[in-house]
């Protein structure tokens, strides 16, 4: 399965990546311990569109970046908080360099 969250909270259009909201990191971190065999992956992906108010029709520009594993962040010696603040900042990372 699949879910699609714009984790900044908000669209921009000024090709700076914001704060994200760690929402995203909280809730994969919590699934990926609720149920382990999910192997949560964040897939960071930046869409840049040639308008800035796209319409049908108008021209886009992807990049997908290398999936995050959450796992990777699920330390029993951290808090919850902690370990979604850590996903959070290589999530800021992964988008930014993105850019």
């Amino acid at each position: 399965e699949m879910m699609v969250i714009f984790p900044e909270g908000a669209i921009f259009r000024d090709r700076v990546v914001h704060p994200l909201r760690p929402g995203l990191a909280r809730l994969a971190i919590q699934a990926e311990q609720n149920d382990p065999s999910l192997n949560v992956q964040i897939v960071p992906i930046d869409l840049n569109y040639h308008d800035a108010v796209p319409s049908l029709g108008t021209d886009i520009n992807i990049k997908i970046g290398q999936p995050l594993s959450v796992k990777n962040y699920c330390d029993a010696s951290m808090s919850a908080k902690a370990s979604a603040k850590d996903l959070t900042a290589a999530l800021t990372q992964a988008l930014t360099d993105l850019l």
